[in-house]
């Protein structure tokens, strides 16, 4: 049954969500840690999630005031029209100047969501230092006619950084989110309804032993959280780097269906899923090589 509401307890840059919600098209407006975009495919496989079948209801929580104060500046189609326009118009500016002049204005406090400049320059400043922009270490979107690549010496600084400012608005202007609210709360906080039937509950809490968020969420408060959305008939998942502790509960390891980048350095190297309800696919099992051949 598709969900009709959609709760997503730790939202993040909205890697599940957005995938869901346009198959595939669209992607975070910015990278994080934590970003479940590599394994969205995946896991709306694994829950029979469809574009086709979107919920009627998006609700997108963090308890980090800034990923939740982002969400709300992009809910707001006049924030983020007005964001786009601004990124525009630093398109002529050199990257590094206009990058250390943002992060300065961010970190002084005098700026603060939900407003168009606070907004524009949180996201200018990421995207200027994220994987895949084309920046001066990689200049993806600066080939020449005909996808011929332009000679390094051509490359301006200034030609980068207009890249960059129409590769961020336009994404600002791409993420589609009907029905969508931002929430800023602590998972454990949110008020559980009686009845929960219709809801799909999410949650990609930090992994124990690795990396952590800002907001810290112990394994113990997560099992409760997770047990509280189930006994209210909620639809619930979470991902982990290990099945999680609930009796009666379903495990996927999805941790060959990452698509894009491998985690090479990171001390997180398996990937699972737990499930209130049976999953509607499990990938199939893979033997080693050496498991084959004893046959």
């Amino acid at each position: 049954m598709t969900p009709r509401v959609y709760l997503d307890l730790t939202a993040g840059v909205g890697g599940l969500p957005l995938y869901w919600t346009s198959g595939g098209q669209v992607r975070p407006v910015v990278s994080r840690i934590g970003n479940k975009w590599g394994y969205a495919g995946a896991i709306c496989r694994i829950r029979g999630l469809s574009w086709r079948r979107p919920p009627e209801v998006l609700l997108l929580n963090d308890a980090d005031p800034e990923i939740a104060g982002l969400w709300r500046c992009l809910l707001d189609p006049e924030i983020a029209r007005a964001a786009a326009a601004m990124i525009r118009g630093w398109a002529g500016e050199e990257p590094r100047p206009l990058w250390d002049r943002l992060r300065a204005r961010l970190a002084s406090g005098e700026l603060s969501p939900p407003s168009v400049e606070w907004c524009a320059s949180r996201m200018a400043a990421e995207m200027h230092a994220m994987p895949g922009a084309p920046n001066a270490f990689n200049e993806q979107a600066l080939n020449g006619p005909g996808g011929v690549r332009r000679p390094r010496s051509v490359l301006t600084l200034s030609a980068r950084t207009q890249a960059v400012s129409e590769w961020a608005a336009a994404r600002i202007e791409s993420t589609p989110t009907p029905g969508a609210v931002a929430l800023n709360a602590r998972a454990e906080e949110i008020p559980v309804p009686a009845d929960a039937r219709g809801w799909l509950v999410y949650a990609d809490p930090p992994y124990q032993g690795t990396t952590g968020y800002r907001c810290e969420w112990s394994r113990a408060d997560v099992l409760e959280v997770a047990r509280r959305w189930a006994d209210a008939g909620a639809s619930v998942m979470i991902s982990e780097a290990e099945p999680l502790d609930l009796p009666g509960w379903h495990h996927v390891e999805i941790t060959a269906l990452r698509t894009g980048p491998k985690r090479t350095f990171s001390k997180q190297q398996r990937e699972f899923l737990t499930l209130s309800e049976p999953p509607a696919w499990r990938p199939p099992v893979q033997r080693s090589l050496f498991a084959v051949g004893a046959l």
